[in-house]
């Protein structure tokens, strides 16, 4: 060993030493050296993305950006250092390594490119260098830098989030929590100068409208996404309705379970509870499948639909191709319906595209039919030997199936024989069953038209009212009260006319339990839905009744279809169908994750006493 290898190895082992005793007291500092890097950081990055800024302010932001990035790793390496157990260290915080790790790697493989040398080299290259003038070699190190800072971010936040909700609340109040906390972030991120066009002004209200309809992947606009928001606007649009339709809850336990592979057993209880269809067993491959399925089925989605749309730079808005396919195929999946066209799909040249509405219709389905149907077909797919397809599914996802299809195909009929002369009028049959077919499966909560939605009949609207309040399936990324919520309805109905006690479906018992939750979740929506229709009648009286209703019930299933009546309401008005995407999206929600925690009846049975109902 050389003389310097041994002075580098005594330092590092001096430092090793001091950092063990005092661990106790590097760690407060340690975190508040963190939080103020942290909050630097996200300064740095709303300041450019947020606001119009000149040459001289963008400069100083890259220096802010840059002075993150020298904190963090340095940050990482300390934290590495003042860990009592450094292999246990490495692996729980694997990927905070690896990011220091590739960032290094990529800063040696920029030297020949950006001619950056020393630390002093670095700081004068952001210092002088004129921001219109960068090279692509400039602009893909600094990118380089932001995204490091970004990556970092988000897993602190990831992180932090987990804590705070595993230790301060239950699964029900977490649920809550993070979706407010997504709606707060996503109005303040709306409300910044750059993310609206120049010339266009963006309300509180507005802002708040829109962020609260994206995170609750419902769809309704109070303005036109593609014309009033720029691509940073339209970029958190894309980002509150991808959390949205995961949850918040669903992306910070994939990073306990998956990411930093420490979850503990109390980690695996919470997300049991969080996601009632799973065991203990099972939490983190549901977690891990359903990011894994979500990616998968989006980026084939996405690059279908790349295929299929037109070239035309009108059509397309100044959007490169690739961004609408991506933003139409998130938004898809999802459930959101948010298009960046005004008019949604129709009087546009994709409005009776085969490919583009078939591929549409197909991530509608997919991102409704709910992760459990999603993982039972995967898992069924890739079994080999004999074909067991009628035996081997369970029966949520044979109801889910069944009563998806049976919307779906009567939904079709439906909407062909009621609006054979209005809006179907003049087109050729083909065009006819496509459309019938599309307005079906986006009126299940996905929310996008091929037609002009405030053109139908009376009867149609009433339809696509009753097939929105139904919405898609349990575990799926849209919203209403779920089908088999409303299986389970008719099917503890039918078993009463019967005088039948117990709930049976294809050799199978339902529990008692299901069957309360199934009723609560009706009896919730029909109280939602008729204390906000009322509202409405009193907030905007000269609105007409049908179109309340129907913009109330695209609110509380999450749907988006608009008959023309929300741009129109009063403050007080979208602020009712505000709280109604709310609790469409949570309420049914937590009310099955409170009932699934509470055991029903107590422990003293008292004398029964019938009563009259009819």
């Amino acid at each position: 060993m050389t003389p310097r290898t041994q002075r580098l190895a005594s330092f590092y082992g001096s430092i090793r030493r001091v950092t063990r005793r005092g661990g106790v007291a590097i760690a407060p500092f340690l975190d508040g050296f963190g939080a103020a890097i942290a909050l630097a950081a996200i300064a740095s990055l709303v300041a450019e993305y947020g606001f119009w800024l000149g040459p001289v302010w963008i400069r100083a932001a890259h220096i802010l950006t840059l002075f993150a990035l020298w904190g963090f790793a340095a940050l990482t390496g300390a934290r590495l250092l003042a860990a009592p157990n450094i292999a246990q260290h490495l692996r729980v915080h694997w990927i905070d390594i690896l990011l220091v790790c590739g960032l290094f790697a990529a800063y040696v493989v920029a030297l020949p490119f950006t001619g950056i040398g020393p630390l002093r080299d670095t700081l004068a290259y952001f210092v002088g260098r004129d921001v219109y003038t960068l090279t692509l070699a400039d602009r893909l190190y600094i990118l380089l830098i932001k995204g490091y800072v970004l990556a970092t971010l988000l897993l602190g936040s990831a992180r932090h989030g987990h804590r705070l909700l595993r230790t301060r609340f239950r699964p029900t109040g977490a649920v809550l929590l993070s979706f407010l906390a997504a709606i707060a972030t996503g109005s303040l991120l709306l409300l910044l100068p750059k993310a609206t066009v120049p010339g266009l002004h963006t309300t509180i209200s507005d802002a708040l409208f829109t962020s609260t309809s994206a995170v609750c992947v419902t769809g309704l606009t109070v303005v036109d996404t593609g014309a009033h928001f720029t691509w940073f606007g339209q970029s958190v649009i894309l980002a509150l309705l991808q959390i949205g339709g995961l949850g918040y809850m669903t992306l910070a336990w994939f990073y306990v379970l998956f990411v930093s592979s420490h979850g503990s057993l109390r980690d695996y209880a919470y997300v049991r509870d969080a996601f009632q269809d799973v065991t203990l067993i099972e939490a983190r491959n549901h977690i891990r499948s359903i990011v894994v399925l979500t990616v998968s089925i989006e980026a084939i989605g996405a690059m279908v639909l790349y295929a299929s749309l037109p070239r035309d730079p009108a059509l397309l808005g100044g959007r490169p191709a690739w961004f609408h396919a991506v933003f139409l195929a998130a938004s898809s999946f999802c459930n959101a319906g948010f298009s960046l066209w005004g008019d949604s799909l129709s009087g546009r040249d994709v409005a009776f595209s085969a490919p583009v509405n078939l591929v549409i219709m197909a991530l509608i389905v997919l991102g409704g039919i709910g992760f459990a149907v999603l993982r039972e077909a995967t898992r069924l797919a890739s079994s080999s030997g004999r074909p067991t397809f009628p035996r081997r599914w369970s029966l949520q996802s044979r109801m889910a199936i069944i009563i998806s299809a049976a919307l779906i195909l009567a939904g079709m009929i439906g909407y062909l024989w009621l609006e054979n002369s209005t809006s179907l009028r003049g087109l050729p049959m083909r065009h006819r069953v496509l459309a019938a077919a599309f307005q079906s499966i986006t009126a299940r909560t996905a929310g996008f038209n091929t037609l002009d939605t405030a053109g139908i009949a009376a009867p149609t609207a009433l339809l696509l009212i009753g097939l929105m309040v139904i919405g898609a399936s349990p575990g799926g990324t849209g919203g209403g009260i779920k089908t088999t919520t409303l299986g389970v309805s008719v099917m503890s109905a039918l078993a009463a006319v019967r005088g039948r006690r117990a709930i049976e479906m294809r050799r199978r018992r339902i529990p008692e339990d299901t069957a309360y939750q199934a009723l609560s979740v009706v009896l919730f929506a029909v109280a939602v839905l008729s204390a906000s229709l009322f509202l409405l009648t009193v907030t905007d009286p000269g609105v007409p009744l049908l179109h309340l209703m129907f913009e109330e019930a695209s609110a509380f299933g999450t749907v988006g279809l608009s008959m023309g009546a929300t741009t129109a309401l009063s403050h007080a008005g979208r602020f009712v169908l505000l709280l109604s995407m709310f609790l469409g999206r949570v309420g049914p929600l937590t009310i099955a994750i409170a009932l699934s925690r509470r055991k029903l009846g107590g422990r003293v049975e008292y004398p029964t006493e019938r009563v009259s109902v009819m």
